[in-house]
Parts: structure tokens; C-alpha cells; sequence
């Protein structure tokens, strides 16, 4: 369910079968239906969705998109609500769009697409063979064998800080530069002025609170 001002939506399952319900108006039937999300000046929703017997498609505003894939996930919105990104499968690899244009193609998964606070830059995990990569306005980051998480930029988008799997240990990487093994973290967050960087930890039985600063 997502609540925009004063705009509901939400998807609903009738004699299986989904309907994304906007504002009380009905769309659909589906078989398949990740979403709704709306924009952030509540102005656009959108979704994935695939009929019976077809492809999944991009909806927006209750409009079904040409272009068909082999499965979908999304779409997310810039914070800005101009921008509008999304998981795609096609010929067997994942590829996130953004703003319509393709990405490089990753055979295996995508995930934790998240738009920078300003909606200029964007990043997602994507992974190829046996690794796991973070992709920044279209650029990889280093290989990891084990998965990435939660991916986020600071305030001001000019800092990337995200969670790494590694050999059942977990670490902080920020800008690229790798932080203690601990047994389990929490994603990190940045400060409200983008100077720190905190997340919890467990280590040796033990939590504790990490804040760095940048």
C-alpha cells in the first residue's frame, strides 16, 4: 500500500486475479503485479504487471508500456518524481533501465536500486558469474563474491556507503574503502549533514553503535 498526500494505492488479489487499485479506480486484471509506487509530488503511479499469457510491462498512470520482459521489478522514482528507474529480465539477464536508456547486462540478479537525495545519480547491486558488484551512474564498483546490500547515498550525493557480505562476516564499505569484518550490521545511514556515517554491529556476541566521519 502507498499513501501520497491524499492518494491511496495498492494491489489486491479477486478471484485470483490482481488489480492495482488508484485512488478507487481498478486496473487490470493481472496475473503478476509488483507495486503501485507513486512520484513524489503524488502527480505519476506506476507498476509492474504481467497479463495472462503475456509479458510483464511497465504501467504508468494505468497505461500499459510496449516493451515486454521476462520479468520485472520496480519501478522506483527519483526524489524529484522526474526520474524513474527499473529492474528488467530480458534474453535471460537482468538490466536496470533507467529513464528508458538500458544498463549493462548482469545474468544473474539486480537489486536495491535507490536514486541519489537531489535525483541526479543512481545506484543499484548487480551481480555477473560469481559476482556481486555495486553500479554508480553506470560504472562498477569491485567484485564480491558474496551479496551487497542497501546501497545509499548521502545527502548531498556526492558519498556511497552500502554492506557487504564476505565469507558469513559482514563490512562497511564507504566511497569504495572497506571496513571492519563483523559477524552481522545493520545498513548503514548518513547524518542529516551528510559529515557521519553510523551503523550497529555484532561482534563476539557483543553490539555495539559505529559512527565514522567522513
Amino acid at each position: 500500500m502507498r499513501i501520497a498526500g491524499k492518494r491511496l494505492a495498492y494491489a489486491a488479489k479477486s478471484d485470483g486475479k490482481w488489480w492495482a487499485v488508484v485512488d478507487e479506480q481498478k486496473w487490470g486484471p493481472y496475473e503478476e503485479l509488483h507495486g503501485p509506487s507513486f512520484s513524489s509530488d503524488s502527480k505519476r503511479v506506476g507498476y509492474a504487471a504481467r497479463r495472462d499469457g503475456d509479458r510483464w510491462r511497465l504501467v504508468m498512470d494505468g497505461e500499459e508500456g510496449k516493451q515486454g520482459y521476462d520479468e520485472m521489478r520496480g519501478p522506483v522514482f527519483n526524489p524529484c518524481g522526474q526520474r524513474l528507474a527499473y529492474a528488467a529480465r530480458v534474453d535471460g539477464s537482468w538490466r536496470m533501465m533507467v529513464d528508458g536508456v538500458e544498463g549493462p547486462p548482469y545474468g544473474d540478479d539486480i537489486h536495491d536500486s535507490v536514486f541519489s537525495p537531489d535525483g541526479k545519480r543512481v545506484a543499484y547491486a548487480g551481480k555477473r558469474g560469481k559476482s556481486w558488484h555495486v553500479v554508480v551512474d553506470g560504472r562498477e564498483g569491485r567484485p564480491y563474491e558474496d551479496d551487497i546490500h542497501d546501497p545509499i547515498f548521502s545527502p548531498d550525493g556526492k558519498h556511497m556507503a552500502y554492506a557487504v557480505e564476505q565469507d558469513e562476516k559482514w563490512r562497511p564499505v564507504l566511497d569504495g574503502r572497506e571496513g571492519a569484518l563483523y559477524d552481522y550490521m545493520s545498513p548503514p545511514v548518513f547524518s542529516s549533514d551528510g559529515k557521519y556515517v553510523a551503523y550497529s554491529a555484532r561482534k563476539g556476541g557483543r553490539w555495539r553503535i559505529i559512527v565514522e566521519r567522513y
